[in-house]
C-alpha cells in the first residue's frame, strides 16, 4: 500500500500543472487539474488502508484547514443574514468549500511526499521533470500561436499569446515558475554529477525565459526581487558562476529577439514591453489591481470581523470601485467590477474578515517560525522562494493555487527531516573547457548580435520639437519611394509630416503634407526624379492636447528605397552609428519589406474551436464564406470584418480602419454537424485600398486574412450630399452613433444646417431636422438623456410649414436604446444602431427614403 501511495503522490506532483476550466451543470466553474483524478485514487487507497492512518503522524495540521472551513461557513452564513451584503447561493458556498478542501488535500500530499533524504531527492527530480514538460508544452503552444496556429487544447483564462504551460492563467504559470526556479537551485545542490549540473543550469535559464514569456508583471516583480536578494545573500559564492551565466543569458536574449522580430514581427517583445510600460506608468492592469486591492481593504474595514462572505467580493465590489474610479464606460472600470481581489491577503480580509485573515495567515507565520529555528542550508533557498510568493500575492489571488500548497506541505515535513545539501558551489577553474565555452559563446553571441543589429530599428518618438531628415537627391536618376510606419497611441494627438524639395539655391518647395489623427499603418510617398533637386527634406512633428500623452506617437520605421536598395533614415536599436554606416554602404541591413499584402492561407482553417472555413469568394461588392461546424454550437455567432487602409496616404478620411459585424445566417445554433453553409455579406468602404480580415465574435485570436480590396459602397457623406433643396432630413440616433463619424460627415451635415457637435458624445441621444432649404429653422437636440420631439401639422420651422404630424424619439444605449420617427402615424425609422435617417420631399409631400448608417462602426452602409 505504501508503494502505491508514493507512486500516486509522485504522479500528482508531476501533473498538477495540467489544468482546465470546467463548467459543472451550468452552476459553477472550477479549475480542474489532471492530478485531481489521482488525488481521488489516493483517497480511495487511504480509505482502504484507514487503519494505518494517524492524524498526528500523517496530517498534524488538519486543525488549520478545519478552522478555515469553519470561518468560511460562519462568514457566509452571516452574509446571508445581512441585507446590505450581496451573497452567493448554496452552490456558491459549496464551491468555496470544495476549493478549501482541495488545497488541504494538496498540502496533505506535499506533507506525505517523502520521509528521508533519498525520497526527497526523488520528489525534487519529479518536480523538475514536470517543470520541463510544462516549459516545452508552453513554448510549443505560444510559438505556434504567433505563427498563426492557435492550439486550443484546454479551457483557459489567459490566451496563448502568453506562456501558460498547462495552466489556465499566465499569472499562475508565473508563480509556478518562480517557485520552481528555487526548487531547481535545490536540485543543483542535491545532484552533483556534471550531467545533472548542466541540466540544472539549462533549466534555470529556461525558467527565467518562461517567466518573462508569461508577461505577468506581478510574477516578474516577485521573481526579480527574490532573485536579487538571493544573489546578494550568496554573492561570495556565486560571482564566478554569474560571470559564466551572463554570456548564456545574452545569447538567449538576442536569440529570442531575433526569432521574435524575424518570425513574429516583434509582437512578443512588443507585448511584454507594453505590459511593463503600463505598469510603470500606473495604467491598464496596474490601475485595475490597485482599484481591487483598495476596494478589498475598504470592504474588509466595513465588515471587519467576518467580511462579506467567501466568494462574495465581486457581488459587492461595485460601490467601492465607484468611489475609487469615476469612469463608467471604459475598460479599467468594467474589468475592476468583474474581477477577483487580485490580492491574496487583502481578498481574504474582504471576504472573511480579521478572523479569516488571522487563520489563513497563521500557517505561513508558523512555517516561517519553524524555518527560522531550523536555520539549515535548504531553508535559506526556500526562504527566498517564499519572498517571491509574498510579493506576487500582493497583486494576484493565489490562495487556491495547488502548487503553493504542495510546496507548503513539503516545507513543513522538511522541518522534521534532516536533509543534507551542499552549501558550496563547485569552483570555476580556468581550464580548456572554460576557454572553449568562452570562445564558442563569443562566436554565437557575435553572430546573433550582427543579425539582430541589422534588423531592428529604433522607434522615432514624434514630439513637439520638429524632427528633420534629409535625403541626398543630387545623383538621382530614378524614383525614390519613401516609406514610414506610424504608431499613434495618443487619444488626442496629431501627427504632421511634410516633405520638401530643396533646390541648389537653398530654397525649399513643399511637395507633400499630411496630418494624421489616431492613424496606425504604413505611409508611402513617391519622390519622382527631378534634375533641379539637391535634397528631399522630411519634417515630422507631433501635437499633443494632453501633455501626459507625450511620446505616444512613434514611427517604427522611416526609410527610402531606390530600386531594391534600402536606405534607412532611422537609427538601429542595437547598432552604433559607425557600424550602421558600414552596413548601409554594404547593404547588409535586413531588407524585409513592410507588409502590405496579406499572405494567403490554405483551406480549411479554423475560425473558432468548432467552426471551420472551407472556402471564400470575394469581389469588390461582396464576400461569401463557406463554413461548417464540427460540433454543436450553443450560441449564434457573428462574423466580424476588420478593414484597415493599405496606405494611410490614400485614405480619404481620418478613419483609417473600421469594423462591421454581421449575425451569421442561418444562425449557427441551428447548424447540422458537418453540413456546409454559405454566408454572403457586402464589402464596405469607398475609394481606398483596404486590408481585410475576418473573425468570429469571441475569437479575435483567429483573424483570417482575406486580402486587399478597393470597394466603392455608399457612404453617409455621399448620401447627405445627395439631398436636394426641397427635402427635409430627419435624424434620430439609437444606441451609439458617434464613434465612426469623420470630419467629412460633419462638413456634409453642416450643409444641411446642423452644428453636428457629436464628437466625444458616446451613447448620447440626438434628434435633428434640417435640409438645404433657404429660411429653414433647423432643430437639433443632443443630450445624455433620452430625447423626444412632437410637432403638429402646420408647425413652423423658420419659413417652412410642416405638412404632417411628427413624433420623434432618440435614446442612447443606457437611456432607452430606441429610435423613432413617426410621420402621420406611420413609423419610418429603421430603429437600428447609429443614425436613422428619413427624407421627406416637400414637393411630393411624401417620404422618399428611410435608411440608417451604423455610425458607431463606420460611415458606410
Amino acid at each position: 500500500m505504501n508503494k502505491i501511495k508514493q507512486s500516486l503522490i509522485s504522479i500528482i506532483i508531476l501533473l498538477f500543472w495540467i489544468m482546465s476550466i470546467i463548467d459543472f451543470f451550468g452552476a459553477f466553474k472550477f479549475n480542474i487539474a489532471l492530478s485531481d483524478l489521482f488525488v481521488i485514487l489516493l483517497g480511495i487507497i487511504y480509505l482502504i488502508d484507514i487503519r494505518q492512518f494517524r492524524f498526528k503522524k500523517d496530517f498534524p495540521h488538519w486543525w488549520y484547514f478545519f478552522l478555515l472551513l469553519v470561518a468560511l461557513f460562519i462568514s457566509n452564513i452571516a452574509a446571508l443574514c445581512f441585507k446590505d451584503i450581496n451573497a452567493v447561493g448554496t452552490m456558491g458556498i459549496v464551491s468555496e468549500i470544495i476549493k478549501f478542501l482541495i488545497i488541504g488535500v494538496y498540502f496533505f500530499v506535499g506533507y506525505n511526499s517523502f520521509s528521508d533524504q533519498k525520497s526527497f531527492n526523488k520528489i525534487i527530480k519529479i518536480w523538475i521533470i514536470g517543470l520541463w514538460l510544462n516549459i516545452m508544452l508552453g513554448l510549443l503552444v505560444q510559438f505556434n500561436y504567433f505563427l498563426g496556429n492557435n492550439i486550443l487544447w484546454h479551457n483557459t483564462i489567459s490566451t496563448n499569446d502568453r506562456f501558460l504551460g498547462g495552466f489556465t492563467d499566465a499569472n499562475l504559470a508565473g508563480t509556478y515558475l518562480t517557485l520552481s526556479f528555487f526548487i531547481v537551485i535545490i536540485f543543483i545542490k542535491l545532484y552533483r554529477s556534471k550531467i545533472y549540473q548542466l541540466v540544472g543550469f539549462i533549466t534555470l535559464v529556461l525558467t527565467v525565459f518562461c517567466i518573462f514569456m508569461t508577461q505577468s508583471r506581478g510574477s516578474l516583480a516577485g521573481f526579480l526581487v527574490a532573485l536579487g536578494l538571493y544573489t546578494l545573500w550568496n554573492i561570495k559564492k556565486l560571482y564566478k558562476l554569474v560571470i559564466l551565466i551572463l554570456p548564456l543569458l545574452l545569447i538567449v536574449y538576442f536569440g529570442f529577439v531575433d526569432v521574435d522580430y524575424t518570425l513574429f514581427d516583434e509582437s512578443l517583445l512588443t507585448s511584454i514591453e507594453e505590459r511593463l510600460e503600463s505598469a510603470i506608468q500606473g495604467e491598464g492592469q496596474f490601475l485595475i489591481r490597485k482599484n481591487l486591492s483598495l476596494a478589498s481593504l475598504r470592504m474588509g474595514l466595513d465588515h471587519p470581523l467576518l467580511g462579506v462572505g467567501r466568494g462574495n467580493f465581486i457581488l459587492n465590489s461595485k460601490p467601492y470601485i465607484d468611489e475609487l474610479y469615476d469612469k463608467r464606460d471604459d475598460f479599467i472600470y468594467n474589468e475592476s467590477i468583474r474581477s477577483l481581489p487580485h490580492n491574496t491577503f487583502a481578498g481574504i480580509f474582504a471576504e472573511m474578515g480579521l478572523i479569516g485573515l488571522t487563520i489563513f495567515s497563521s500557517i505561513f507565520i508558523l512555517l516561517l517560525y519553524k524555518m527560522w529555528n531550523n536555520k539549515n542550508k535548504i531553508n535559506t533557498v526556500f526562504f527566498f522562494a517564499l519572498i517571491g510568493f509574498g510579493i506576487q500575492s500582493l497583486v494576484l489571488s493565489l490562495e487556491n493555487f495547488r502548487g503553493l500548497w504542495l510546496l507548503m506541505g513539503i516545507l513543513f515535513i522538511l522541518q522534521e527531516i534532516d536533509i543534507d545539501i551542499s552549501e558550496e558551489v563547485q569552483g570555476v577553474n580556468i581550464n580548456r573547457g572554460v576557454i572553449a565555452y568562452g570562445v564558442i559563446s563569443l562566436m554565437v553571441f557575435s553572430g546573433l548580435y550582427i543579425d539582430v543589429a541589422r534588423k531592428i530599428p529604433k522607434k522615432i518618438v514624434v514630439g513637439d520639437e520638429e524632427l528633420v531628415y534629409s535625403i541626398d537627391a543630387k545623383e538621382q536618376n530614378q524614383t525614390y519611394l519613401l516609406e514610414y510606419s506610424l504608431e499613434d497611441k495618443a487619444k488626442d494627438g496629431t501627427t504632421c509630416i511634410q516633405v520638401y524639395e530643396k533646390f541648389p539655391d537653398g530654397t525649399e518647395s513643399l511637395l507633400y503634407q499630411y496630418q494624421y489623427t489616431n492613424a496606425n499603418g504604413i505611409g508611402k510617398l513617391s519622390l519622382e526624379r527631378s534634375k533641379n533637386v539637391n535634397n528631399y527634406i522630411i519634417k515630422l512633428k507631433g501635437i499633443y492636447n494632453n501633455e501626459n500623452e507625450y511620446g505616444k506617437i512613434k514611427l517604427s520605421s522611416l526609410r527610402y528605397k531606390i530600386g531594391d536598395k534600402v536606405y534607412p533614415l532611422h537609427e538601429y536599436k542595437y547598432m552604433p552609428t559607425w557600424l550602421e554606416k558600414i552596413f548601409i554602404q554594404k547593404q547588409w541591413i535586413w531588407k524585409k519589406d513592410i507588409k502590405y499584402s496579406i499572405v494567403e492561407k490554405s483551406f480549411p482553417v479554423w475560425l473558432s474551436e468548432n467552426i471551420q472555413l472551407h472556402d471564400i469568394k470575394v469581389n469588390n461588392e461582396d464576400i461569401t464564406f463557406y463554413m461548417s461546424s464540427q460540433a454543436l454550437v450553443q450560441e449564434d455567432k457573428s462574423l466580424i470584418l476588420e478593414y484597415q487602409v493599405d496606405n494611410i496616404n490614400k485614405s480619404l478620411s481620418e478613419n483609417h480602419s473600421f469594423m462591421r459585424t454581421y449575425l451569421i445566417n442561418p444562425k449557427t445554433s441551428t447548424w447540422e454537424i458537418g453540413k456546409e453553409y454559405e454566408f454572403t455579406i457586402p464589402l464596405e468602404g469607398s475609394g481606398e485600398d483596404y486590408k481585410l480580415q475576418a473573425y468570429l465574435n469571441g475569437s479575435n485570436d483567429k483573424k483570417f486574412p482575406i486580402g486587399i480590396f478597393t470597394p466603392d459602397s455608399d457612404s453617409l457623406v455621399d448620401y447627405l450630399n445627395a439631398v436636394t433643396h426641397n427635402q427635409l432630413v430627419l435624424i434620430s440616433i439609437k444606441d451609439e452613433g458617434t464613434v465612426g463619424l469623420t470630419p467629412e460627415v460633419t462638413d456634409a451635415m453642416r450643409k444641411l444646417g446642423f452644428e453636428c457637435l457629436l464628437k466625444g458624445k458616446y451613447r448620447w441621444s440626438y434628434l435633428a431636422i434640417g435640409g438645404k432649404i433657404e429660411g429653414i429653422g433647423v432643430i437639433e437636440s443632443l443630450d445624455d438623456a433620452a430625447l423626444e420631439l412632437k410637432l403638429n401639422k402646420g408647425s413652423k420651422l423658420g419659413n417652412i410649414t410642416i405638412p404632417f404630424e411628427l413624433h420623434m424619439k432618440s435614446a442612447g444605449f443606457d437611456t432607452g436604446n430606441i429610435s423613432s420617427i413617426v410621420i402621420d402615424g406611420h413609423e419610418y425609422s429603421q430603429n437600428e444602431r447609429g443614425m436613422n435617417i428619413v427624407v421627406y420631399d416637400l414637393n411630393k409631400k411624401e417620404v422618399v427614403d428611410s435608411t440608417y448608417f451604423d455610425t458607431h462602426l463606420s460611415i458606410y452602409r
